[in-house]
C-alpha cells in the first residue's frame, strides 16, 4: 500500500478560455488512520482531515475536518464517528461547530438491501 499521495484538479471552459476550478491535495495512509490536506476552491479553502479506526473488529471509527476560508479567515470544523452495532446495523453520528448534530443508523435487512433511518438538527433553521 503507497502511504504518500498527492493529486491536482484544474477544470478549463475553453469557451471562455477561463480555468474554472483547480484543487490539489495530499494523503498520509497508514492501517488503521489517514490525514489529509487539501487546497480547494481556486485557493480560497484550506481543509485538513483526519481518520482513526480504533477497533477493526467492530468498525469503531472517528474523523475530523477542519476547513478554513482564506479570504475571510473564516473556521470550520466537524467531528463524527462511526460504529458496527452488530454485523448488518451500522451507526454515523456527525457534530459541527454552528451546532448541527447528525445521525445515520443504517440495517442490511438482507443481502444487498439497505434501510436507512438519518435526522439532522441544525439550531439555526428556524
Amino acid at each position: 500500500m503507497n502511504e504518500l499521495s498527492a493529486g491536482a484538479e484544474v477544470g478549463f471552459d475553453s469557451t471562455s478560455a477561463s480555468v474554472t476550478k483547480y484543487n490539489s491535495g495530499i494523503c498520509y495512509n497508514k492501517h488503521d488512520f489517514s490525514a489529509a490536506v487539501l487546497l480547494a476552491d481556486k485557493g480560497e479553502t484550506l481543509k485538513a482531515s483526519y481518520i482513526h479506526t480504533f477497533n477493526e473488529t467492530n468498525g469503531a471509527t472517528v474523523a475530523a475536518e477542519v476547513t478554513h476560508k482564506l479570504k475571510t479567515k473564516e473556521n470550520y470544523f466537524t467531528i463524527g464517528s462511526s460504529h458496527a452495532i452488530d454485523s448488518s446495523t451500522l451507526l454515523k453520528t456527525r457534530f459541527s461547530n454552528g451546532g448541527k448534530v447528525g445521525v445515520l443508523c443504517q440495517h442490511e435487512w438482507r443481502p444487498k438491501s439497505t434501510v436507512s433511518i438519518s435526522a439532522e438538527y441544525d439550531p439555526k433553521v428556524k
